[in-house]
C-alpha cells in the first residue's frame, strides 16, 4: 500500500506520498454508508490501474497537445504510443463521430478497445 488518506468529508484526497515514474499502480476508494464498507470499483469492474509519466514524456505529451490542436486522429496515435489507452479512446471517438463513414475510424477505435482490455 502506496497511501491511505484520514477519514474524508469531501470528495478529494491529494496525496504528499511522491508516486514513482514508470511504475503501474492499482486505486481503490472505500467508503462507509450508515456502516456498510463499501469498495470501488468493485470486484466485477477489475483494477483501476494507472502510470505516472516520466517527466519528459509529460512534457512531450503537453508539446504535442499544442502542436496538434483538437486534430483527432493525430493525437489518439501519439497517445497509444504514450500508453494513454483512454486517451486515445477518447479521440478516436471523437474522430469516428465526425467521420460516421470512416473505416480507419472505426479500426482505430477496435484496436485501442482491445488493448484497453489487455491492458486491463
Amino acid at each position: 500500500m502506496i497511501d491511505t488518506s484520514p477519514q474524508l468529508g469531501a470528495t478529494q484526497y491529494t496525496s504528499t506520498k511522491k508516486l514513482q515514474s514508470g511504475v503501474i499502480y492499482n486505486w481503490e476508494v472505500t467508503t462507509v454508508i450508515d456502516g456498510v464498507h463499501l469498495i470501488a470499483p468493485d470486484q466485477t469492474s477489475g483494477m483501476v490501474k494507472f502510470k505516472v509519466l516520466a517527466p519528459e514524456r509529460f512534457d512531450y505529451v503537453r508539446r504535442k497537445q499544442q502542436e496538434l490542436g483538437s486534430t483527432h486522429i493525430a493525437l489518439g496515435v501519439m497517445y497509444a504510443r504514450e500508453g494513454l489507452i483512454e486517451d486515445a479512446e477518447r479521440e478516436f471517438r471523437l474522430f469516428a463521430a465526425k467521420n460516421p463513414k470512416s473505416e480507419v475510424a472505426r479500426r482505430l477505435l477496435r484496436i485501442t478497445l482491445s488493448l484497453r482490455r489487455i491492458k486491463n
